[in-house]
């Protein structure tokens, strides 16, 4: 910003005047519209390749999800369910998905406990027509608002093409949700710390998930978005220009929230909660009375309500009961629930390399650290509630089936709720007593995950090209490997190495004034 010193007499020049001002607004919002572009794109690319680089229905849960969704599309929304090794609703789907099961042969789980082939070779030719066949899937309990809106595809293509439109259309909400938490921490009171604090909480199992055909990455992205939302509208008054657009792009990420899984209108309650915390009585009770956020509420509403009809009336009705681990069991699997949160990909086969799990955790803690030591009183109030609420979900669910979910936690489940703590903390952290050497850690942290990001790619595509890798050269897999993706694992990579390039640059360039105030 060029400074103006006194004069005797007028200043004449373009800095002052109106014309300049109007140009220099125009800039701003340019610069702003630019960035968010680049940040959406990169996301965009990112998660793509993830949808082409790994296996199709062998993500997280990734079969029976899209088993839903396809049926759901057909309006197929509930159906007998049975029992077996697990239950499972009997649904009507195009033939392709007659051994979707199958998909995940190459990884061990429980249902696969020595695969016989470590590669996707083994996978069965996913390709069919038309004809609707009964197959069974256990991702029956929730909300059918998502599986509609990803089973869209499946319309149009109803095997191996629709399979990859459904991962490339989730791949394109969840990069408008994680461009929307990045706007939002550029727009909060601390923006290297805040956009830093976005980055750890969407860590590489979330970009993995974005990638596959499963509501969590929605639900995980949303929340990111409301976060860095609420966070930068704490910090502004209420009758700012930009704040009308905070308000809407934190009304869309509530709706998504809420409408996606079931603990969503929870998650979301939390958030609201610590906004709360965060603010005075005069300025929430300005905001209650905006008409927009008005209408976002009252959506948040709705969706709320027919989300718990349905969980009431279809969800609870079959059986969710299993013995709780006990406090000392939870405990003893701290370990677990980090690798499953930050990067454990597929059906929990593939670990992301153990230094990236390190530094997620290495990071994570220090940004809260800053966080919780230079925040005002309100903001450590809201950060060590967010993390008590996690902690006490955690044990609840998996201890004790508290709430009853039916089966055992992971990481991943909670990752909407502990992604408030780092964006909390990076939003409120005053990095000034730092100084520049502050600035020059945030940066250094933003580049390392980013780094990361590239660094477990190539170790799940590494693993699914090759079966077993042997050796220490990581892209070994680029030339020759067993199996290979629709396209070539070296596009894939360069690809996905050069969308995370353009997202480090955008999220290190010095925030345009107008960031927040672009229409989204």
């Amino acid at each position: 910003m060029t400074s103006v010193q006194a004069s005797p007499g007028p200043v004449a020049g373009p800095e002052v005047g109106p014309a300049a001002t109007a140009a220099g607004g125009r800039r701003d919002r340019g610069d702003a519209r630019i960035g968010w572009w680049v940040c959406f794109l990169s996301a965009a690319v990112a998660f793509a390749s993830w949808a082409l680089a790994f296996p199709i229905l062998a993500g997280p849960d990734e079969g029976p999800h899209a088993a839903r969704a396809a049926a759901t599309a057909r309006g197929r929304l509930t159906g007998p369910v049975v029992g077996g090794v697990t239950d499972v609703m009997v649904v009507r789907v195009p033939e392709a998905y007659t051994r979707f099961d199958r998909a995940a042969c190459f990884q061990p789980s429980a249902f696969n406990p020595r695969p016989a082939e470590l590669t996707p070779r083994c996978a069965p030719a996913f390709r069919g027509g038309w004809r609707l066949v009964e197959v069974g899937t256990y991702e029956f309990r929730g909300f059918p608002l998502p599986y509609a809106v990803f089973g869209l595809p499946t319309l149009i293509a109803p095997d191996r093409v629709g399979m990859y439109l459904m991962r490339l259309l989730g791949a394109l909400v969840a990069a408008w949700l994680f461009a929307g938490a990045l706007g939002s921490a550029r727009a909060t009171r601390s923006p290297p710390t805040a956009t830093l604090g976005v980055v750890v909480a969407v860590t590489p199992m979330a970009w993995h998930l974005a990638g596959q055909v499963n509501p969590s990455a929605w639900e995980i992205l949303a929340a990111a978005c409301l976060w860095a939302t609420v966070a930068a509208m704490a910090g502004r008054d209420p009758g700012a220009p930009d704040f009308r657009r905070l308000v809407h792009r934190g009304g869309v990420a509530l709706a998504v929230l809420v409408g996606t899984r079931p603990f969503g209108p929870a998650f979301a309650a939390v958030a609201l909660a610590a906004t709360a915390v965060l603010t005075t009585t005069p300025w929430r009770r300005t905001v209650r009375s905006d008409p927009a956020v008005r209408r976002w509420l009252a959506v948040g509403g709705v969706l709320t309500a027919a989300h718990a009809a349905w969980l009431l009336g279809f969800g609870l009705r079959h059986p969710t009961d299993r013995p709780g681990r006990g406090l000392l069991g939870t405990l003893g699997r701290l370990d677990d629930f980090v690798r499953e949160a930050v990067g454990l990909l597929g059906i929990n086969a593939i670990p992301a390399p153990r230094p990236v799990l390190w530094l997620w955790l290495v990071v994570a803690v220090a940004l809260v650290a800053v966080g919780v030591a230079t925040a005002a009183a309100r903001g450590r109030v809201a950060i060590a509630g967010v993390a008590a609420v996690g902690v006490a979900l955690t044990v609840g669910a998996d201890g004790f089936n508290l709430p009853p979910i039916g089966f055992d936690w992971q990481g991943r489940y909670g990752l909407p709720l502990y992604a408030g703590v780092p964006i909390l903390a990076g939003a409120l952290a005053d990095p000034a007593p730092l100084g520049r050497l502050g600035t020059r850690l945030t940066r250094s942290a933003t580049v390392l995950l980013l780094a990361a990001q590239v660094a477990a790619f190539v170790a799940a595509a590494r693993r699914v090209g090759l079966g077993e890798p042997r050796g220490r050269n990581p892209f070994d897999y680029l030339a020759g490997a067993p199996w290979g993706p629709p396209l070539p694992a070296g596009v894939l990579l360069a690809a996905f190495v050069a969308a995370t390039v353009a997202l480090g640059w955008a999220l290190l360039s010095p925030p345009a004034p107008g960031w927040s105030a672009t229409r989204r």
